[in-house]
C-alpha cells in the first residue's frame, strides 16, 4: 500500500491564500476516485493551504499550469530529495515533457485518467516508467464521482462562497493561436451524459458551482437538456463560454432559470482584423 499526495500548487510570487475567489478544483478528486484500491491519498490545493513536505508519502503527483510551473518544480525538487517519487501532469508537462522529467520521476503527456491507475500499480510494484503517454482521449461516459471528501475544508476562506467544479465537457472544436486547450484536451467536443452530471451535481452539498469546461453548451442540444434538469435543483452557479452563447435566446433563458449567475468570456478583441489574426 502507498501513500499518494496529489498537489495543485499556488502562484509562487503572489499570496494566492488571501484571494477572495477561490475554487474547488475536480480533477485531483477525480484522480482519487480512479485510484486503485489499497492506497490511502489526500489531496492539497495551495490555494487553501501551503504543502507540508515533511509527510510522510511515497508518491507525488503534482498537476501543473505554466504560470504555476516554477512553484511545482520547487515542490518536486523537495520531495524528490527525500526520495519520494514525483510524477507531473497537465498543461505545462503535455506540451514540455523533457523539460518536466528535469524535476519528475515520471510525467504524463494527456490526459491522466486513462494511465493514472497503471502509473499507481507500476510506482506500487518499484516499476515506473518516465513516461505515460494518453493514447486517447478519455472517454467521459460512466467516470467515478470525483472524491470530493479528501478536499481541504473551506471555512474561513473568505467571504465569497467556494464553487465546486464541476465538468460536463471537454476539448474545443475552435483553434485558436493564444489558447493551449486543442492542444492538450483535444479539439472534439466531449459531452458527458446529461443524467451523469446531474446525479454528480445533486451528490454535492453546497449550492455553489463552476463549470469547468472551457467552452460551457457548444453542443446546444446537450447543454438545454442539463439546463432543464437543473431548474428544480435550486443551484446557482458561474462557467465559461464563448460569445456564440449569446445567439440562442432559449438557451440562455435556460441558464437563467437554472441558476446561472455570469460567464466567463474571452473578448481579446473587438476588431475583426485582430481577431482573424489569433484565429480567434
Amino acid at each position: 500500500m502507498m501513500k499518494i499526495k496529489l498537489i495543485a500548487p499556488r502562484e509562487q510570487h503572489e499570496d494566492t491564500l488571501s484571494s477572495p475567489f477561490k475554487l474547488q478544483r475536480v480533477n485531483l478528486p477525480l484522480l482519487a476516485a480512479l485510484t486503485p484500491s489499497g492506497h490511502t491519498v489526500t489531496i492539497v490545493d495551495e490555494a487553501f493551504a501551503p504543502d507540508d513536505t515533511n509527510q510522510d508519502v511515497d508518491l507525488v503527483g503534482i498537476t501543473v499550469m505554466t504560470d504555476l510551473v516554477l512553484r511545482a518544480y520547487h515542490i518536486a525538487d523537495t520531495y524528490r530529495r527525500k526520495a519520494v517519487k514525483v510524477v507531473m501532469g497537465g498543461i505545462h508537462p503535455t506540451v514540455l515533457p523533457d523539460e518536466a522529467l528535469g524535476h519528475a520521476d515520471a510525467v504524463v503527456v494527456g490526459e491522466a485518467e486513462g494511465v493514472w491507475p497503471r502509473l499507481v500499480s507500476d510506482a506500487a510494484s518499484g516499476k515506473l516508467q518516465r513516461l505515460y503517454r494518453a493514447g486517447k482521449m478519455t472517454d467521459l461516459q460512466g467516470l467515478p464521482k470525483p472524491r470530493r471528501d479528501l478536499f481541504p475544508g473551506t471555512k474561513g476562506a473568505g467571504y465569497v462562497p467556494i464553487p465546486i467544479g464541476v465538468e460536463a465537457a471537454r476539448g474545443c472544436p475552435y483553434d485558436c493561436e493564444f489558447c493551449s486547450i486543442g492542444q492538450t484536451l483535444g479539439h472534439q467536443y466531449r459531452v458527458r451524459p446529461v443524467q451523469e452530471v446531474i446525479a454528480e451535481i445533486e451528490s454535492i452539498d453546497s449550492p455553489h458551482l463552476f463549470f469547468v469546461d472551457d467552452a460551457l453548451g457548444l453542443n446546444r442540444n446537450a447543454a438545454k437538456k442539463l439546463f432543464t434538469e437543473m431548474i428544480p435543483l435550486r443551484r446557482l452557479w458561474l462557467g465559461q463560454g464563448t460569445v456564440s452563447l449569446a445567439e440562442d435566446v432559449e438557451l440562455l433563458r435556460l441558464m437563467r432559470r437554472s441558476g446561472c449567475l455570469g460567464l466567463l468570456i474571452g473578448f481579446e478583441s473587438v476588431q475583426k482584423g485582430t481577431q482573424n489574426e489569433v484565429r480567434k
